[in-house]
Order: C-alpha cells, then sequence, then structure tokens
C-alpha cells in the first residue's frame, strides 16, 4: 500500500512538472514563445487534457474489481466475469499508457520544433518517462501483487506448521514430563 501510495504521489509530480514545462518555459532571453507564432494557451490546454485524461484513466483503472480472486478461477461464472474486468483493464491500461503518452510526447516535439532547447526537451522527455514508469508499477501493483496471495500462503502456513513441529513439542513434554508445556509451547507457535 505504501509503494502504491509512493507511486501515485511520484505520478502527480511529473504530471505537474510536464505541465509547468509546457505552461511556462521559455527560451531566447524569454522572447522565444513571442516569436514563435504559436497560441501557447492552446497548447498547454492540449497538454493539460492529455494529462487530465491520463489521471481520470489511471483512476478508473486502479478502481476496477479485482478479478483475481477464488471465485474468479473456480465458478463459471466468475472466469467470465474475471475476462471483462481484464478486458475493460487492458484498453484502460493501453489508452493511458501508450496513447496519451504519445500524445503527450507529440505535443512535446511541438514545443521543440518551436524553438526550445535539446536539453530542456530532453527533461520534459525525463519526466515522461518517470510517468510511464509509474504507470507500469501501479499496473503491476494492481494486476500482480493480490492479498489474497498472501492470505492464502499464510492459512496454508498455519495449517501445516504445527505439524512439521509436533515431533518437537512431544519430546519437550516427555523430557520435561509436562504434558501442558508441549501443549501451550504447540498453541504459541500456531
Amino acid at each position: 500500500r505504501e509503494l502504491a501510495l509512493s507511486l501515485l504521489s511520484r505520478f502527480r509530480s511529473c504530471a505537474t512538472h510536464i505541465y509547468i514545462a509546457h505552461a511556462t518555459w521559455d527560451w531566447d532571453k524569454r522572447k522565444g514563445r513571442a516569436e514563435s507564432g504559436i497560441d501557447w494557451v492552446a497548447h498547454t490546454d492540449r497538454v493539460l487534457t492529455q494529462l487530465i485524461c491520463i489521471g481520470d484513466e489511471l483512476s478508473r483503472f486502479l478502481t476496477l474489481p479485482t478479478s483475481t480472486g477464488t471465485r474468479n478461477r473456480t465458478m463459471r461464472q466468475g472466469r467470465k466475469e474475471a475476462a471483462r474486468i481484464m478486458e475493460v483493464a487492458y484498453r484502460l491500461f493501453d489508452s493511458l499508457a501508450n496513447r496519451r503518452i504519445l500524445k503527450l510526447a507529440d505535443l512535446g516535439e511541438d514545443f521543440k520544433e518551436a524553438g526550445l532547447s535539446g536539453s530542456e526537451a530532453s527533461r520534459i522527455r525525463q519526466y515522461e518517462r518517470h510517468m510511464s514508469e509509474t504507470l507500469e508499477n501501479l499496473r503491476q501493483i494492481k494486476m500482480y501483487r493480490t492479498p489474497q496471495a498472501l492470505r492464502s500462503f499464510a492459512r496454508i502456513f498455519t495449517t501445516f506448521l504445527p505439524a512439521f513441529y509436533a515431533p518437537t513439542f512431544a519430546e519437550l513434554a516427555v523430557e520435561i514430563h509436562s504434558l501442558g508445556i508441549g501443549i501451550s509451547m504447540g498453541l504459541l507457535a500456531t
């Protein structure tokens, strides 16, 4: 959970920096924007639209129901539901991670063609790359790291662990001639 929150804050930071770059960065002693002949308000609005759409689609992706539960794997209706959820998830993620990021990159190219220096354009690319990495990490957490897997492991572990240690607790009870202590040690271990 903490990792996901950290990734969301990184995503927000990258989006903010991309927007600020497109909205305020200038070149040629703060005359480059004015001399380029481009409607920068419209350009910045297009950037903001893409960022809002990425955030909206990411929110919809992350709030999709879980499709990796036991009933999604064992019951016919659950498998159908999981298939529908996965189809929506892949479409949403493809839209935000590929199409929207590509549109942001195209807007960055427009910025570069207008006269932005290569080093500053590279910094914008770096923010876009960090945003893409963050989206991929959030996708991995959403789709592959399920708490149910941990719960299932814990159930199996606590079920079979006492059987492995039972001979040790029985030996302890025999050595100290106290069945109560052997049983209590077994209970403490589970």
